[in-house]
């Protein structure tokens, strides 16, 4: 008992976690007899042990000393226990020895007495066995009362375990699905259209299109994947809402009496990042799964459990990788029967590798061939050659070829709608002629239908006649994005800017604003200051007036965060369409609008006109522009248009000069991570003179080149600490994935030192610091901190190769000493190369004159030496040419005798080489294998050599 006591102690205050997991896995301990006070028996053993050494079993008097009564072992034991049980809820349950036990023939006694016998915690059970101390632990049957008190304990506690491994599990389930609810994914849905009650009903008549006999048939007869094509417009989405809403769908596919779930999810490029992402898709049809059936939850719990171990939080961010392991899981499972039907809609709005999304669904249908689970999955998209060619094969329809009466439908219904309210007496054949008209002009193009029925509406609500509106619809375009640019046209000059910018901000927004923030955001980068409406109907009148019909305000489920007040939070404004967003980023460079001949203000992009709102960043409508999205649309303005660097430059340099300034630095070091803190910090305690320059760091770590060459013209003396080109080379960066190589080529061609020696960079995260002793040296140029950064994770091998190619292109000198001279643990950076590179490195030192025969000053081992020890072969074949080693070749194995294998030479570099090879056995710990292998490579080298000396 007391050696368990110590262990437990152990376990709950260890580190490691093999032996916490000790302590974390006991839920109780049930002690018999245990001397928690110690006995005083061990006394009597003592006494026993002195007077005769004869004895059988010898004791051990150190053991018995420490069970002596009250001793400091057992002390220390107990304290650390208590403090071991105030760490957790485990139970505890002792027992004492009701009867005396035998000691040398004339005398009995309690081994542990009552007192002893009990830890005295508050949640302790106490209880007695009917039986001496050496046998209370022996019970010979079932019916012993010794066994009926300890048993019924142990019970009591299994018991009460599966009551709190069931809670636990309940619970564990119930943070699952929370960490995986995501309002925002099936936002689309909501807000996609209700179909016309007298459209779309052909879709279940069989004898029009297939979708009917998906639906009934087996999964094993036909093609699981049912493929809804059409042209942009056509209502490929809100017939996909129909189909997923209509109760027809869930009677016809339960034919063979099986419960389907029906599960959808509608990519969405207007909206937010987790709206038209794989990730997002992935996570929103996994939770609707495990929401309508719960039991495939237990399948997907170790993947959470996995991801909230690792993130250290009962909500973890789920990534591409364990959504899809997860959602397989499911599918390749054979104990929980599901059926299940996914819609999936406009695929073609998805925000990434397509050929990977169709990979991905075929991998799903594919994974539930024997199993238990069956599954449909009913996709819409445009016709692209990706979906072509991967779905074109499977059943389905192109949607536009069955429109045309719904089309009817829909134009007559709105139509004769208005003509009852504005009491209007047409005759039939005048009503029939105009939706004709709009019928054959659409070619199943529903929003082309939408937009033009809404311009009759309103010519009829207005009282124009119905004969100059039939003349005007035969005017109309018949292409959608002349039909936009008809519309655009129409706009007031003196809206025609404000359109402009409105527009091309709401395009290039990453995410919708509300109605409150992008009024303010056009009004402000125009004129400087943002205009306020007052009520929700005059920010309707101008987003109407200025956007020609083109934008609409949405409601959200969920309030917004950082935008505007409370009022607007839950609506947000967008395009009316995707064909929308795609004219005006199609047609930016004037939209159609009747600019003024005298028009001479420069059109900036939408990404421009976010980030001067940026310089406002004090302000709460502007703040969803700063923080972590600040260098994000700088960095887009370099993609998109890096003709505009300079308007960047200059947004950065008025951001850096402003008093205030210490709110936004704030928001950098509290989104951006521990680089831009500490730059940050540095910028805060900087005299204003310098904060142009260390705002060029956050520049540089944001990989905006063209800025940072804007913001380098004329600058001479480039500062030291921090040193920009380390900051490009091995720097955190605050946007990831940017061409450090070509950050790195900018500085050096606006006159960037490519030999200066700076200190390390502190800024390095503390995951990312390299050894201590590198930052006790005063300091390095870019080459020798590039070379010792190997094993960065946010520094590819392919980019530190690139790098180190750019600095020796620009004069980089290839012998360096990666640390000063002087430093018993000095190396150049071919050695370097030599010990832990690859070979393409090695070679690319090579190539720059990298001397070969230079030794180390420590250990006198050249760089081929380095390699050989290593025993790299791609690099001693970089080192020494295609020619000279040949190591791959060698089939026969090495000799067995060392000694032998060393070829004929002089004696004294014989005895020197052995020298060498003995040295290098307990100085690199070589193996006699890896020395035979050694020679005799060198031995093969020795053939082919010309010289001896070689």
């Amino acid at each position: 008992g007391l050696v368990v006591k110590d262990a437990l102690n152990q376990s709950s205050h260890s580190e490691n976690t093999r032996l916490k997991e000790i302590f974390l896995a006991t839920f109780g301990v049930c002690f018999l007899g245990t001397p928690h006070r110690g006995s005083k028996s061990a006394s009597i053993g003592k006494i026993a042990y002195q007077a005769s050494v004869a004895i059988t079993k010898r004791p051990n008097i150190q053991l018995l000393q420490a069970l002596e009564r009250n001793s400091g072992t057992l002390d220390s034991i107990a304290d650390r226990f208590g403090q071991t049980l105030l760490k957790g809820q485990m139970q505890i349950s002792s027992f004492r020895e009701e009867m005396e036990t035998r000691r040398f023939l004339i005398c009995s006694t309690i081994v542990v007495d009552s007192d002893s016998a009990k830890i005295g915690d508050r949640r302790e059970e106490v209880g007695s066995i009917p039986a001496n101390h050496r046998n209370m632990a022996k019970f010979a049957a079932a019916t012993d009362a010794g066994f009926k008190r300890v048993s019924s304990q142990l019970r009591r506690w299994v018991e009460r375990i599966k009551m709190a491994k069931n809670a636990f599990m309940e619970h564990d389930r119930h943070d699952c699905l929370t960490s995986l609810n995501n309002e925002e994914t099936r936002q689309r849905i909501q807000d996609v259209s209700i179909s016309h009650r007298q459209t779309f009903h052909w879709l279940f008549d069989r004898e029009v299109v297939k979708f009917r006999g998906w639906l009934e048939s087996s999964v094993d007869d036909i093609s699981r994947i049912f493929w809804i094509q059409g042209k942009p417009g056509s209502g490929k989405s809100t017939l996909m809402k129909y189909a997923l809403h209509e109760e027809r769908t869930k009677k016809i596919l339960a034919t063979d009496d099986s419960q389907w779930t029906l599960v959808g999810f509608f990519f969405h490029d207007r909206g937010s990042g987790v709206q038209k992402s794989l990730s997002g898709m992935l996570q929103e049809i996994l939770y609707q799964i495990l929401h309508q059936i719960k039991g495939l939850i237990p399948f997907v719990q170790p993947h959470y459990a996995k991801l909230a171990r690792g993130q250290q939080t009962r909500s973890p961010t789920w990534d591409v990788d364990t959504l899809r392991s997860a959602l397989l899981a499911i599918t390749k499972q054979n104990e929980v029967g599901a059926c299940i039907c996914l819609f999936l809609d406009a695929l073609d709005e998805h925000d990434g590798d397509n050929d990977q999304l169709a990979t991905l669904l075929y991998d799903l249908v594919s994974g539930v061939e024997k199993g238990k689970v069956k599954i449909k999955i009913c996709l819409a998209s445009r016709s692209w050659n990706i979906f072509d060619l991967r779905f074109g094969h499977c059943p389905g329809f192109a949607i536009h070829n069955y429109t045309q009466n719904d089309i009817r439908n829909y134009t007559m219904s709105r139509l004769g709608n208005s003509l009852g309210l504005a009491r209007l007496d047409v005759s039939p054949e005048k009503f029939e002629s105009i939706a004709s008209q709009v019928t054959g002009k659409a070619s199943g193009v529903f929003i082309w239908v939408k937009l033009v029925v809404d311009e009759l509406v309103k010519g009829i609500r207005d009282g124009t006649p119905l004969s100059v509106l039939e003349d005007e619809l035969s005017k109309i375009p018949q292409e959608l994005k002349d039909l936009y640019l008809r519309t655009m046209s129409k706009i007031e000059p003196t809206y025609v800017e404000e359109c402009y910018t409105l527009l091309q901000i709401a395009l290039c927004s990453l995410s919708p604003l509300t109605p409150g923030v992008i009024i303010k955001c056009t009004s402000y980068s125009l004129r400087g200051f943002p205009d306020e409406l007052a009520s929700q109907q005059e920010m309707i009148r101008w987003l109407k007036s200025r956007s020609g019909g083109l934008l609409e305000i949405v409601s959200r489920d969920s309030p917004g965060q950082g935008q505007g007040t409370a009022n607007d939070s839950v609506r947000v404004v967008q395009f009316i369409h995707q064909t929308a967003k795609e004219f005006v980023r199609d047609y930016k460079h004037d939209l159609g609008l009747r600019w003024g001949s005298d028009d001479s203000k420069p059109r900036l992009s939408g990404y421009v006109r976010l980030l001067q709102c940026a310089v406002v960043y004090e302000n709460d409508w502007a703040r969803v522009f700063g923080g972590d999205m600040l260098f994000v649309y700088a960095n887009l303005v370099e993609k998109v248009s890096p003709e505009e660097a300079a308007d960047v430059s200059s947004i950065l340099r008025e951001m850096a000069s402003r008093n205030n300034w210490e709110t936004l630095l704030q928001m950098i070091s509290n989104s951006q991570g521990y680089y831009a803190s500490r730059i940050a910090n540095r910028l805060l305690e900087a005299d204003r003179s310098s904060r142009v320059e260390l705002m060029c760091c956050l520049a540089i770590a944001a990989g905006l080149r063209n800025c940072v060459r804007t913001m380098l013209k004329g600058i001479s003396d480039f500062p030291m600490d921090p040193c920009l080109l380390h900051i490009a080379a091995t720097g955190e960066q605050i946007v990831p994935n940017q061409d450090r190589a070509g950050m790195v080529k900018t500085l050096l061609d606006a006159g960037h030192p490519v030999d200066m020696a700076a200190a390390p960079l502190d800024i390095l995260p503390p995951s990312h610091r390299l050894h201590p002793s590198f930052y006790a040296r005063a300091a390095y140029t870019t080459l020798a901190i590039l070379l010792r950064s190997r094993g960065l994770n946010s520094i590819t091998e392919e980019s530190r190769l690139s790098i180190a190619k750019v600095l020796l292109e620009h004069g980089a000198n290839p012998n360096e000493a990666i640390f000063r001279e002087g430093d018993q643990m000095s190396m150049n950076c071919l050695q370097h190369c030599a010990r832990f590179e690859g070979a393409d490195m090695a070679r690319l030192f090579l190539q720059h004159g990298a001397d070969l025969s230079t030794p180390h000053p420590g250990s006198g081992l050249t760089p081929r030496m380095f390699a050989t020890l290593r025993g790299n072969r791609s690099v001693l074949e970089a080192f020494s040419g295609p020619n000279i080693y040949k190591m791959s070749t060698i089939q026969s194995p090495p000799p067995p005798n060392a000694a032998t294998a060393i070829p004929a030479f002089s004696t004294s570099a014989r005895e020197a080489f052995e020298d060498f090879l003995k040295d290098s056995a307990s100085r690199y710990r070589i193996s006699k294998e890896k020395r035979i292998n050694i020679i005799s490579w060198i031995k093969n080298d020795f053939r082919e050599s010309k010289t001896q000396n070689d």
